[in-house]
């Protein structure tokens, strides 16, 4: 058998055992409270795990609307070998029970959507003191539940509360957790003083996901940089071992970042959201400093609202005097001030760079800064035009490659990022695993057909389409893999060997992705398909980006 269907195998078993799962459950009624071993406690551990997915896959997670013989049947794929799970509000104190007597072995813990964490908590405490990774999400969590998790959780590594409701006093309970990792606090009540106190009592976190590090850092430090002195020159300045880092570099922050520089020499990942209107475009010039950079992701926004003001884009009152003379007489466009700097000095190391609504980028320089890149991301960028524009530009080692634009020329068209450059660009690249297009009036059928015709993507896994022009057909045929089927103009499409993951996203999401659904469905397609449309929220007077899932999933 070909190799690249031995996976298209092993799914049909796995649904075919799902389906039938009403075979395997015991003829007579089942003691709701009492333990009953299931038939698949002797399955491998990944088998195992691979059946309880597949059964959430197909018929959902267990809500309140479904009857007890049905949750029966969830609870029969729960064994001793599971090692994650996911726990929504649904859940009755039955299955929980169920959990608790059987996840002797559970790594990874998932609680969603519940008012109250700590009585989910105390009933599987059994399986609490195994457990490397821990998310709650969208849940309520007191610093009872922080202390429970603190004293039960032994092993824990991961602790993720994004969009929890948690608050400075809460988390004041993780103190000396010794074995903690990673902590993620994005989107909570949590300010810049709750995380000081957080890299305060633990040192050792290496990954802290929130937008106020940055603050945090600086008010620890403040002293010292009120003073002006010589950060590098202070042996008793602490040194975090964060790998990570995210922040709004804006009129406020800039002047924020040597603190962290200094004081987080280890990190390996950067996103910033940099504001244009009210930061210096050298902003993030101290970034070329870190030693150990690898990924480095900037989106730039316009949050300030009113009249620009006169220092904006000049550097304010930056320290830097010669700096501030070349911004206010020559224009310095972001890519040129604050990230340029960056790849020239560190661009042989870095390998994931992301650059959405940046100016002046010159794909060029980074091309030939930047031999190593795994990852690129392009999103709704101006480019400049270079000399050498004809010449192809060569990512040999990319993996995954993710490109929007705005279209911002006259009557829709990119002037700065011609259909030829974009065609380039993706014949450029071999080895693909992931590809991302966003809508552009660059993007056609004929476009779509000459790039997969005159190249073969034998690796790629997942293809993302948002807001694209590719017409119905032309996915179709693209899914299909089948190089005997012409495409409109006479091409022919390569066959993706790999491909499992298609996801789209636009205004002709019901249309054609119920389409293209429909023929994954005919042809037994292995792909997995989603459809959403995007909406946005306002969440403390930022603008959040959702996915809203349409159902289309195959």
């Amino acid at each position: 058998m070909a190799p690249h269907k031995l996976p298209t195998l092993y799914n049909l078993c796995l649904r075919t055992i799902v389906h039938k799962a009403e075979h395997w459950l015991p003829k007579e009624p089942l003691n709701r409270y009492d333990y009953h071993p299931s038939p698949f406690d002797s399955l491998p551990t990944a088998l195992a795990q691979d059946l309880l997915e597949a059964y959430e896959r197909i018929n959902g997670m267990p809500t309140l609307t479904k009857y007890w013989q049905e949750q029966a049947r969830w609870r029969m794929f729960i064994t001793c070998k599971i090692m994650k799970i996911i726990i929504t509000e649904y859940m009755d104190k039955n299955t929980l029970i169920h959990i608790s007597n059987s996840c002797h072995n559970l790594k990874h813990l998932e609680i969603r959507n519940v008012e109250e964490t700590l009585q989910y908590l105390k009933i599987i405490s059994p399986c609490l003191s195994t457990l490397i990774v821990l998310d709650l999400h969208m849940s309520t969590v007191s610093n009872v539940a922080l202390k429970y998790i603190r004293d039960h959780c032994g092993n824990l590594k991961v602790l993720r509360l994004k969009s929890c409701y948690v608050t400075d006093r809460a988390v004041a309970s993780l103190k000396r957790v010794n074995t903690l990792v990673e902590l993620d606090l994005s989107e909570t009540e949590v300010t810049h003083s709750g995380l000081a106190q957080i890299l305060k009592r633990n040192p050792q976190i290496q990954i802290l996901h929130h937008l106020e590090v940055v603050r945090a850092l600086n008010k620890m430090h403040k002293k010292l940089w009120k003073k002006r002195t010589y950060l590098h020159t202070i042996p008793s300045l602490p040194r975090y071992q964060l790998r990570e880092l995210g922040f709004n570099c804006n009129k406020e922050t800039q002047y924020d970042l040597p603190v962290t520089i200094t004081t987080c020499p280890f990190l390996e990942r950067v996103s910033v959201e940099f504001d244009v209107r009210t930061a210096s475009p050298a902003a993030l010039r101290p970034l070329s400093s870190l030693r150990h950079i690898k990924e480095l992701h900037v989106l730039c926004v316009s949050s300030f609202i009113g009249p620009v003001p006169a220092d904006a884009g000049r550097g304010g009152n930056a320290s830097n005097s010669s700096s501030n003379s070349l911004q206010t007489h020559v224009p310095v466009t972001v890519f040129e001030g604050s990230i340029l700097p960056t790849i020239q000095v560190r661009g042989h190391q870095i390998t994931a760079i992301t650059l959405e609504g940046v100016s002046g980028v010159d794909l060029k320089l980074l091309e030939s800064s930047c031999p190593s890149l795994f990852s690129l991301g392009l999103y709704y960028n101006s480019y400049i035009k270079t000399n050498q524009d004809d010449h192809k530009l060569m990512f040999p080692r990319l993996r995954r490659l993710a490109f929007g634009s705005g279209g911002s020329g006259s009557e829709g068209k990119c002037e700065d990022f011609t259909a030829a450059r974009l065609e380039m660009l993706l014949s450029s690249v071999k080895s693909l695993e992931e590809l991302s297009l966003s809508g552009s009036p660059l993007y056609s059928d004929s476009l779509f057909v000459r790039v997969f015709a005159a190249n073969q993507f034998l690796n790629l896994r997942r293809l993302e389409l948002e807001h694209c022009n590719v017409s119905q057909q032309v996915v179709e045929w693209f899914l299909g893999g089948n190089c005997n089927n012409n495409a409109p103009d006479g091409g022919r499409i390569s066959q993706c060997q790999s491909l499992s993951e298609v996801s789209v996203c636009g205004h002709w999401v019901h249309e054609q992705a119920a389409a293209a659904l429909s023929f994954i469905l005919k042809e037994k397609l292995d792909v997995r398909l989603e459809a959403y449309v995007f909406t946005f929220a306002k969440v403390k007077k930022r603008t959040v980006r959702f996915k809203q899932y349409v159902n289309f999933i195959g």
